[in-house]
């Protein structure tokens, strides 16, 4: 049975279909197994097709290395939207010319980096739609968006 190209997005799936209760992030002392990766990536993929983005779209993060990076990259891999790591060193000036570059649709910070996205966001030209993870929890319902093995990640 043929179920489409092998991306990200279906590697996660099948994954947490065959072991769902297996740890796929141990994060100081917090377990994550791969169903709950699946279905919180599942629930952010669906946040974002419901905000408008589409496939191809830029989506700019501002997170720590965290779980909910993790979950950010594989909720792009899901709806063939280009992932744009921010790194939380970098100064609001610097950010906000790297937002400036990347003209991302959705600009996605860990409520850690808050005021510091603030700040890039207040110093860019551009304006992207900002959201924390929280204010992205979709629904979670199956995604009907086509991802082929060539699409940007």
């Amino acid at each position: 049975m043929n179920q489409g190209p092998l991306t990200l997005g279906r590697w996660l799936r099948d994954r947490a279909r065959t072991t769902p209760g297996r740890v796929a992030i141990d994060e100081d002392d917090r377990l994550t197994t791969y169903g709950e990766l699946d279905r919180r990536s599942e629930q952010l993929a669906a946040a974002f097709a419901a905000s408008g983005l589409e496939r191809g779209d830029r989506v700019a993060t501002l997170t720590g290395t965290s779980g909910e990076h993790v979950i950010a990259f594989f909720a792009c891999a899901k709806n063939g939207l280009a992932l744009v790591p921010l790194s939380w060193r970098l100064t609001a000036p610097e950010l906000a010319f790297q937002l400036d570059d990347a003209e991302p649709s959705v600009f996605l910070v860990e409520d850690e980096y808050a005021s510091l996205a603030d700040e890039a966001l207040a110093a860019a030209a551009v304006r992207p739609r900002r959201l924390s993870f929280g204010e992205a929890d979709g629904d979670g319902d199956a995604l009907d968006v086509r991802v082929d093995d060539d699409d940007t990640l």
